[in-house]
């Protein structure tokens, strides 16, 4: 939760990784990855997310999901 609020309070993402096209990854040391892109200066929008076994997949779930958002 403490990372949360960091983002929240602060913008401050800590192990985020730019995947190019608008598309971020936010990484835990347990292999947790949760998928995002920011929506002007303030909104973060959450794609989806899951473990590092499953990370081609969720990218590329997440990249559909973020055309969808951004040809609306």
């Amino acid at each position: 939760m403490s990372r949360i609020f960091r983002i929240e309070q602060y913008d401050h993402f800590g192990d985020a990784k730019h995947l190019g096209h608008g598309l971020l990854e936010l990484r835990w040391k347990n292999s947790v990855r949760v998928y995002f892109a920011r929506a002007g200066t303030r909104v973060v929008l959450l794609l989806n997310g899951g473990g590092k076994n499953e990370q081609k997949n969720d990218i590329k779930k997440a990249r559909v999901l973020l055309g969808r958002y951004t040809s609306t």
